[in-house]
């Protein structure tokens, strides 16, 4: 290089130009200065950096997060590590708020796919027991769904299911269940108010139907009893179309008793909404039914209480004693060739018509009507005595 810038000078000399390339001759002798003292400079901070050994790894302390937590990143902790930022002194840096996990689910609960979950039994499983006459009784919470209810109506080792006092809201039970094998009681626990409640049922049905041949399939009932005389079985707030509270078309053995009915409304006249509905497939004969003790209050004379239709294959054996009604169209109504039927005991109130039977054949005595139009009673039905027609 010293030979070229030489060789350079002496033809700048000849040509007369060397003021003129001044510049460029002080550039190129300064230029190899720069990038020797440079190459020092690297060399002497690599061997600093190599004389200082202080990298190290995060320490954290302790993880720390809110009550019954236990997800990925529940926590949060501070760490800091050690290291040489100019290659020379050791540097400590800090990290705040590192997220961190920890188990902290409270007393009662266990961490099951990252959340704290209650180790109790639920309360809402119905619990099965055994008394000492070796029926198999299920207590069933007012927690209980419709379905789990369902299945214990289907499960043939179950002889009484017991409802806990509590509402029910927008029941509308199917029950389509053959319980000839093992017949099925189902009742309040003892002293308990178990509520049907409607409010918000846009449906209009009702919350019983037994042997639907609606539904599908095989839609046969027995055998299965709804008594309410341990505590109160109460239906509330339903709005019902062409249809009952309780309707049933092919079922046999099947007893509904000992229910209050409160707040029911009806559509407009009254004729086509009631209480309770046999029906019938017309095909079989529903057989052997029981409707005691029932206290039905209405307004406005828009839903009957009891009504019996539909042929062929009208009902058989059908007792109901000692109702309570009030505000109804029908009382009771009969249509077509039921037979042995039984209506007793009733004291009806500011009804519409208080009974009206036109076809089935059977027994009405010891009715008390007020304020209600008067009996229709047609023959085969037969008079009783013991009547009072206001």
């Amino acid at each position: 290089m010293q030979e070229k810038i030489s060789k350079l000078l002496i033809d700048l000399r000849k040509k007369e130009n060397f003021k003129k390339f001044l510049p460029v001759i002080l550039i190129l002798i300064a230029l190899p200065l720069i990038v020797l003292l440079s190459l020092q400079q690297q060399s002497f901070r690599q061997k600093a950096a190599g004389n200082v050994s202080c990298n190290s790894g995060l320490t954290c302390g302790t993880c720390t997060s809110g009550t019954s937590s236990c997800s990925y990143g529940n926590g949060t902790e501070s760490c800091s590590y050690n290291t040489s930022l100019d290659g020379q002194a050791c540097n400590t840096v800090i990290f705040a708020q590192v997220f961190c996990h920890i188990n902290n689910c409270s007393s009662g609960t266990t961490c099951s796919n990252q959340q704290c979950v209650s180790t109790n039994t639920p309360t809402a499983t119905p619990t099965p027991t055994i008394t000492n006459n070796s029926q198999k009784i299920v207590q069933f919470p007012s927690s209980g769904t419709q379905p789990q209810f369902e299945a214990l109506m289907k499960d043939m080792s179950i002889d009484v299911i017991e409802m806990q006092a509590g509402t029910y809201s927008g029941w509308n039970l199917v029950m389509n269940i053959d319980r000839t094998s093992r017949p099925l009681i189902i009742r309040p626990a003892s002293g308990a108010t178990v509520i049907f409640d409607g409010t918000g049922d846009g449906s209009g049905d009702g919350p019983f139907y037994f042997g639907d041949s609606y539904s599908g399939g095989n839609y046969y009932a027995s055998n299965i009893t709804f008594d309410g005389s341990n505590g109160i079985f109460r239906i509330q707030n339903y709005s019902i179309g062409a249809t009952g509270l309780v309707w049933m078309q092919y079922v046999h053995n099947i007893t509904m008793s000992n229910f209050q009915v409160r707040n029911i409304t009806g559509a407009a006249g009254g004729m086509t909404s009631h209480v309770v509905y046999v029906s019938t497939d017309g095909i079989h004969a529903p057989t052997n039914l029981t409707f005691d003790n029932w206290d039905v209050q209405l307004t406005g004379q828009l839903v009957s209480a009891l009504q019996i239709y539909h042929t062929p294959a009208p009902a058989q054996e059908v007792t109901a004693l000692n109702w309570t009604v009030s505000g109804c169209h029908w009382g009771f109504v009969g249509r077509y060739a039921a037979t042995n039927v039984n209506i007793e005991g009733w004291t009806i109130s500011n009804c519409a018509i208080s009974f009206d039977s036109q076809g089935p054949s059977g027994t009405v005595k010891n009715m008390h009507a007020t304020n209600s139009g008067a009996p229709i009673i047609q023959s085969p039905m037969v008079d009783g005595g013991g009547n009072v027609w206001k």
